[in-house]
């Protein structure tokens, strides 16, 4: 377990339908950087300012495992990579702001009325001195202090943790990348057994939300997980050749997180391809030398999960495969998307376990859980199997354009400022 959210606890569905209010929402991690503001009217959230994106936060030479000098020298690259976010902040001196930052940490309320987390490390390759084992919304008051914006109310939440909300008790993210967020009794954490001062004003019954690193599958999940692998042909040449597609050193210690991010499906296919071109299996002209300058996509195994093979709006690769391969090829991309159904589904089967509940009701974000034929349909039908007795999945976003956690970080952090106030 990684990452404990800021939120004592979280507000239930009347609550949320009271709470007015605008934030500035920045989202700084390894997949994106982006910000936005949004109005909250009525606990419904809604983008009212320009949409800013500045992709992934890289250094110069486009590395993801960035050094920075100060923690100055980082704001300045976040402001660099967001160009309008200087004018968004002094155009909107009212609103709050809401950070949703991908790291670990404790929370604590600090001067002002603004909610932060103790940092023990940062995640995603960051080095930031100044920042690191300290508190990040104090600094980042002084950096908008000193550049004339003046300071803010603020409050920081880990990326997943944020999507939780009203009843539901499980936050999902199945997109490029793969993790999830429970509620759970702090007397129940495992860290808390080892060391009472590890969270610190927290009764043991206090319902905390805690982001759990698919790297890190819990007894419970990796238990399910075996035996549902147990039941298939382990024989299998596919299957053989998927458990051995990339050697541990490429999957590197998050190989569960990795299974399920849809950034690495249409690699898996890619490099099966081959293999089996290499073997003459497949006929079809379709594999480049170069896995990096013709890498294969998830979308790719989504549109041959659906027959697309001659639609022009898709991947000239998969209009390249002959008939004679395409049942072969999709019985591949229908595996590949089953492995990573059944790990999720033994997660959250997991997760239960953990916070002794029988029901999953799961806000869920990511292209590839909701984009990916049947992906849906199977993790429910798996956790059946597990005896999982009600399953409901429900998006975080019903518009389309990739604010779900943005507009719930807003919500959020609005009902923190409320519930605060003094």
């Amino acid at each position: 377990m990684e990452g404990l959210s800021p939120l004592f606890k979280t507000p239930t569905d009347k609550e949320i339908s009271s709470l007015n209010g605008q934030t500035i929402v920045i989202e700084i991690g390894g997949t994106n950087t982006r910000a936005v503001l949004i109005d909250v009217k009525k606990g419904k959230p809604m983008v009212i300012g320009g949409r800013i994106d500045g992709g992934k936060l890289t250094d110069a030479k486009g590395s993801e495992t960035t050094t920075f000098t100060s923690a100055t020298d980082f704001f300045n690259h976040v402001f660099k990579a967001l160009p309008n976010l200087e004018k968004m902040l002094r155009k909107n001196p009212k609103a709050a702001l809401s950070i949703v930052f991908s790291f670990p940490g404790i929370p604590e309320e600090v001067k002002g009325g603004s909610l932060d987390a103790h940092v023990p490390y940062l995640t995603k390759g960051f080095i930031i001195p100044g920042l690191d084992k300290n508190n990040f919304m104090p600094v980042l008051n002084q950096y908008l202090k000193e550049k004339g914006i003046g300071e803010k109310q603020q409050i920081i939440f880990n990326d997943t943790p944020i999507l939780v909300s009203g009843d539901a008790n499980f936050g999902l993210v199945g997109g490029t990348g793969y993790n999830f967020a429970i509620k759970m009794r702090v007397g129940r954490l495992r860290e808390i057994k080892k060391d009472q001062s590890f969270a610190p004003g927290w009764a043991a019954n206090d319902e905390m939300l805690v982001n759990i690193e698919a790297g890190g599958m819990d007894d419970t999940a990796n238990i399910l997980y075996a035996e549902a692998v147990a039941r298939g042909d382990r024989n299998s040449s596919i299957l053989a050749m998927i458990d051995g597609v990339l050697s541990e050193d490429e999957w590197g210690k998050q190989k569960k997180e990795k299974l399920i991010a849809g950034q690495n499906k249409g690699l898996e296919l890619q490099l099966i391809l081959l293999k089996l071109k290499q073997k003459g299996l497949i006929k079809s002209e379709i594999i480049s030398a170069s896995l990096e300058k013709d890498r294969w996509k998830a979308e790719d195994v989504s549109a041959i999960l659906r027959n697309q093979w001659e639609d022009r709006d898709v991947n000239k690769r998969i209009r390249k495969i002959n008939n004679m391969d395409r049942q072969q090829v999709k019985e591949i991309c229908e595996i590949i998307r089953d492995q990573a159904t059944q790990i999720v589904a033994c997660h959250l089967a997991g997760g239960l376990d953990v916070m002794d509940e029988n029901h999953i009701k799961a806000i869920t974000e990511g292209s590839f859980f909701w984009k990916t034929p049947e992906f849906k349909v199977k993790v429910e039908e798996y956790l059946k199997e597990l005896e999982v007795e009600k399953v409901e999945f429900i998006p975080a976003g019903v518009d389309g354009d990739n604010t779900g956690n943005m507009k719930r970080a807003a919500v959020a952090g609005i009902n923190y400022i409320e519930s605060h106030k003094s």
